[in-house]
């Protein structure tokens, strides 16, 4: 058993800026855990602790013989306090990260995503899941996005930001440098139909704010700008693709352009 000190350090892992004092975070539930004892994260990440019902270490014995040390009993009380879940899935991992992991600069043939302010998880955890997908080599994550490591994020993107390499970057400054060699992309009102651009095996692709799109700051760097068309007959309604959905078909169509 967790004692009560133990409980509240784990507990403030729930808050983005404890998650990045500690340079630590929480993966829950049964599938995810099992990845994360498997081993299938990228090496920025490692795995300290586990927190498990007695059921799941009974099933679970072979899996994690190798991980007893590290592997502690908690009762479903202390799984609700540990939990962000309504109904906590048994077993809790806690992660180690590196921040300060270099990831090279883009080359290009390669294809990434750069994402400017997506703020709620459930977006862009599945924007990492297209991410993994669809083979994006790495995800460029600008100032005013949401911590990739929001556990609602891990659940949604079921474990992908676990997998998919990414980096926090100043997205204009980045853009400033990198848009004189590299394809940009990015999805505008008034861009060519991106089911009639060609387009190139690899690049940038932008993706702007749920609300407001991509920032004003940013069109000077983005040298393809992209229209994904609406078909409806209604004008007024649907104003605006998911941020998430809008990802979706533009990785799509690069990858159909090159198959």
């Amino acid at each position: 058993m967790l004692s009560q000190s133990k409980l509240k350090n784990i507990r403030s892992l729930h808050i983005s800026k404890y998650r990045a004092q500690e340079n630590k975070f929480l993966v829950e539930g049964d599938k995810l855990v099992k990845e994360c004892l498997s081993g299938a994260f990228s090496n920025r990440f490692a795995l300290k602790e586990i927190y498990a019902l007695q059921d799941w270490i009974d099933d679970n014995l072979l899996i994690i013989n190798k991980f007893k040390d590290i592997c502690f009993h908690v009762d479903h009380k202390q799984l609700h306090q540990i939990s962000l879940q309504k109904n906590p899935n048994q077993v809790v991992a806690l992660m180690s990260f590196d921040p300060d992991l270099d990831i090279h600069s883009p080359e290009t043939d390669k294809l990434y995503l750069a994402l400017d302010r997506i703020q709620d998880p459930g977006n862009l955890g599945t924007i990492f899941r297209l991410a993994e997908w669809f083979g994006v080599d790495c995800i460029f994550l600008s100032e005013g996005t949401v911590d990739p490591l929001n556990p609602k994020l891990i659940q949604s993107g079921m474990g992908s930001v676990l997998r998919v390499p990414y980096e926090k970057i100043d997205l204009n400054n980045w853009l400033s440098v990198h848009s004189k060699k590299i394809p940009v992309y990015g999805a505008f009102l008034d861009g060519e139909s991106v089911y009639k651009k060609e387009l190139s095996k690899g690049g940038i692709i932008v993706i702007g704010n749920e609300s407001q799109g991509i920032n004003d700051s940013l069109r000077k760097y983005i040298n393809h700008p992209l229209l994904i068309p609406k078909f409806s007959n209604e004008q007024a309604y649907p104003e605006s693709l998911n941020a998430a959905t809008a990802t979706g078909i533009i990785l799509s169509e690069f990858k159909r352009s090159v198959i």
